[in-house]
């Protein structure tokens, strides 16, 4: 290659091709074949004869931007141009530049969005996308009933859900889920774990009990799972929101003043909750000798329901 801006077009053959694609060198290979190019400045690859087809991208340090749709993809920055056409498998790698950013975009079928602070992917009938390495991934869903699976980090994140995204973040990660029906959060890794959960317009509830934490509305649903330590539930948004904690110990600390509803469960997570109009609270002691819990609630803006046994 002696100047200009040289383009490389590569074509699949019937059976299981593998494309290999980066700013400097790049090779397509099937059954009885390998094609193979070097100092090319754009990179094109057609899947559209057969066969699983999978393609490897691989970015510079540079910044850069990964773009993925169920049938295209692309891969650009300075000094990278790549695009991937028809096949059923795309996966890019961040290079560690300082801006790495990917897109992934569904399919009008049902698709699912999982991601982890060092890779996501978004896998439907017949594609999947991956990225890998980049500092913020952001997934689109459009119909279809598409549900998001986000999992945290090593260290202290936060997830932040509201009726039209959720965004969860830690050191050197930023992953965000846009209109998705259900998204389920998992605190695995460790770190202090916080989420923030906001209502929509309509009638939402959030429903809490000893295991998970679910904010349910019309259209969205945020289910948070395992050992975040802390939520905050925050209303105020509009329609007639509702609050359904079940499954509470003697032990745990229930607190009510004003528009606040904090429920502090014992060995578990602290959630609190402004701004709802109606509070449910439930009782898990069934035992003669359980007293059951104390609620400590005065000066309430909205209404507080106590279900069960409690000591006051």
């Amino acid at each position: 290659v002696n100047g200009g801006e040289d383009t490389v077009t590569f074509s699949d053959s019937p059976g299981d091709d593998f494309l290999l694609a980066t700013s400097t060198f790049s090779k397509m290979s099937g059954p009885g074949f390998l094609n193979q190019t070097i100092g090319f400045e754009k990179t094109i690859a057609n899947s559209n004869a057969g066969g699983n087809d999978k393609a490897k991208l691989v970015g510079t340090t540079g910044n850069e931007v990964f773009v993925a749709h169920p049938t295209t993809s692309q891969f650009q920055g300075l000094e990278l141009d790549i695009t991937a056409n028809g096949f059923n498998q795309v996966e890019a790698l961040g290079r560690g530049g300082d801006n790495d950013r990917a897109e992934l975009y569904d399919s009008t079928g049902n698709d699912t969005f999982i991601a982890t602070s060092v890779w996501a992917r978004l896998l439907g009938t017949n594609f999947q996308n991956i990225a890998r390495d980049f500092d913020q991934v952001e997934a689109f869903a459009s119909t279809g009933y598409d549900r998001g699976k986000l999992y945290d980090s090593a260290g202290s994140d936060l997830y932040e859900g509201r009726p039209d995204r959720a965004t969860l973040s830690g050191a050197g990660f930023k992953n965000i889920a846009h209109q998705f029906e259900r998204i389920d959060v998992f605190a695995k890794q460790g770190g202090i774990d916080h989420a923030k959960l906001y209502d929509s317009v309509g009638n939402d509830t959030y429903y809490s009990t000893k295991v998970i934490g679910l904010l349910l509305g019309s259209n969205f649903k945020h289910y948070l799972r395992n050992a975040i330590e802390s939520v905050e539930i925050i209303g105020g948004a509009g329609g007639d929101d509702l609050v359904n904690a079940t499954d509470i110990q003697t032990l745990d600390t229930v607190f009510g003043f004003q528009n606040l509803f904090s429920l502090n469960r014992t060995g578990g997570r602290s959630e609190d909750v402004t701004e709802f109009g109606t509070v449910h609270a439930t009782s898990a002691a069934t035992d003669a000798n359980d007293d059951g819990p104390i609620a400590n609630v005065n000066n309430l803006d909205y209404v507080f329901e106590k279900i069960g046994k409690w000591s006051q």
